[in-house]
C-alpha cells in the first residue's frame, strides 16, 4: 500500500522575514498542515508575491514596514 497524500486546503500564505531560518520553519510547519506557503525574505519579493497571487493570510514580524510599501 502507498502512503496517502493529503489535498492541499487551497488556503495560501505569505510569511515574510529576513531569515532563511525562522522561513523555513514556519513554512514547514504549515506546509504539514497542507497550506499553500510562499515565502519572502525581502518586502520587495512580498509585494511582488501579493501582487500575483491571491492569499489569504500574510505574516511578517515588521507590518509597519510592510503596510507603507503595500
Amino acid at each position: 500500500l502507498s502512503p496517502q497524500k493529503k489535498k492541499k486546503t487551497g488556503r495560501k500564505k505569505l510569511i515574510i522575514d529576513d531569515s532563511k531560518e525562522i522561513l523555513f520553519a514556519i513554512s514547514e510547519f504549515f506546509r504539514i498542515k497542507n497550506w499553500d506557503v510562499f515565502t519572502a525574505l525581502s518586502m520587495e519579493e512580498a509585494l511582488k508575491i501579493v501582487s500575483t497571487k491571491k492569499l489569504d493570510i500574510i505574516i511578517t514580524l515588521n507590518f509597519y514596514e510592510f503596510y507603507v510599501k503595500f
